[in-house]
């Protein structure tokens, strides 16, 4: 084998590796960030896809009562057979891992409950095939039935890449609104009650918990984002997915943000916050892209942009106050 197709062979075993992680239920922040490390590579990242592709596929068909049917009816005349040859028993434990998964969803409990702690993410991958990724400070509730997919985003931001199935609707309740989903891709980020919704691809409903303003409900297209108030929901804007999603590759990428907005944002990441003591700069725009997590950074990039000075405290937040020197 030459060193080409060793690589190659390698890159796809990585692939496969990642793929079955991820489908592991779980992953948490090292790995995510180990993932993205990986995935840098155009290679890796096309090896990425075409493995999880085949993983899909593969799900997909395990849930066909066709081919449930077959696999039965199979295993029923192979069962006697004293010899079974290497294809077959491949097969054989490929049902058997279906038939598990699928014992595991029935038995799934009422509820099931998923939280990540400050500056931590997770990928979860629920038995649907539905992903759901957590930002820091995030939490869930998940309840699944046979007829219907509740998700409730207790608190935080998540993105949701939703299995597609006809027969039970996905409902995410997110306070102030509720937004449903049969085959998706859209992003909640939830502050208290409200709920700013972005949708990625594909389409969803929005409905407002309370609507005392008029404005109770909406369908929103890729791009499209709105905000749910207890007031009712504001009007559609378009919104830069790349920019507001970057979260999810494990960078904070800033295009035009105003300077509370940007602290805001990596304050998400610190248990010792960004405090910003300068109201006349709080609408500057801020643009440029900084790891998740490293506040140092951003508060440099700032500091050398706006006449702001860097004040340390003896809790570990840092005071941003005007510079008098530099106004």
């Amino acid at each position: 084998m030459t060193m080409g197709r060793e690589e190659d062979k390698k890159i796809e075993d990585d692939a496969a590796q990642w793929v079955a992680r991820f489908n592991s239920r779980v992953a948490d922040r090292n790995e995510l960030q180990q993932f993205f490390a990986w995935k840098k590579d155009p290679r890796h990242a096309a090896a990425y896809e075409r493995v999880n592709r085949q993983w899909e596929s593969a799900q997909k068909l395990g849930r066909d009562p066709q081919i449930a049917c077959l696999v039965d009816d199979a295993i029923e005349r192979t069962a006697p057979r004293p010899a079974i040859h290497r294809p077959i028993l491949w097969v054989a434990g490929a049902v058997i891992a279906g038939a598990m998964a699928l014992g595991t969803f029935l038995l799934w409990p009422v509820a099931i409950h998923y939280e990540t702690g400050i500056g931590e993410q997770r990928l979860v991958r629920l038995e649907d095939g539905t992903s759901l990724h957590l930002d820091s400070a995030s939490a869930v509730d998940i309840r699944f039935s046979s007829g219907h997919r509740r998700v409730a985003l207790i608190s935080g931001r998540a993105l949701f890449e939703v299995a597609h199935d006809k027969s039970r609707p996905f409902d995410v309740d997110a306070g102030a609104a509720t937004v449903r989903a049969l085959g998706t891709r859209f992003e909640i980020d939830r502050q208290q009650s409200d709920a700013h919704i972005l949708l990625i691809e594909g389409k969803v409903r929005v409905d407002a918990a309370q609507c005392p303003s008029g404005n109770c409900t909406d369908q929103l297209l890729p791009g499209d984002m709105v905000m749910a108030r207890e007031a009712g929901l504001g009007v559609k804007e378009r919104g830069d997915v790349e920019a507001i999603t970057s979260w999810t590759t494990g960078r904070l990428q800033f295009q035009g943000r105003s300077l509370a907005a940007a602290v805001d944002e990596v304050n998400r990441y610190s248990r010792a916050p960004i405090i910003l003591e300068a109201p006349d700069l709080a609408e500057e725009r801020v643009n440029g892209g900084f790891a998740v997590g490293d506040r140092d950074a951003f508060i440099r990039a700032v500091t050398a942009l706006y006449p702001l000075r860097a004040e340390p405290q003896a809790n570990g937040a840092i005071r941003l106050v005007p510079d008098p020197a530099r106004s």
